[in-house]
């Protein structure tokens, strides 16, 4: 009985080894944008800025910025936005009507 017991926590300690190094692979990662430069993404989102708890990302296909707050265990994103020429607020669009950041 005990040969069994040892060769089922060995598969559990397995499991639980691959689970661990799954999660640390996933998330963050470094890709080249169009100017061939690296830059991080988040959900596939590329970032412009990282300061406190707030960043600044836009969508590569798009180029729609987002704003992500997070604080803890809460977290939002929304479009960006920004003072447009004719003084309304409207979408900041990557390279377009905001160009800030890297």
């Amino acid at each position: 009985m005990k040969l069994k017991a040892g060769k089922q926590m060995d598969k559990l300690i397995i499991i639980f080894i691959m689970f661990v190094i799954m999660i640390f692979l996933t998330g963050c990662q470094k890709v080249k944008d169009e100017n061939g430069e690296y830059v991080n993404t988040k959900f596939g989102f590329i970032e412009i800025e990282n300061e406190n708890q707030k960043q600044l990302l836009y969508d590569p296909e798009t180029k729609v910025v987002y704003i992500y707050v997070y604080d803890g265990y809460n977290a939002g994103i929304s479009p960006y936005y920004v003072i447009g020429k004719n003084e309304k607020p409207e979408i900041a669009i990557y390279g377009v009507n905001y160009n800030k950041g890297r």
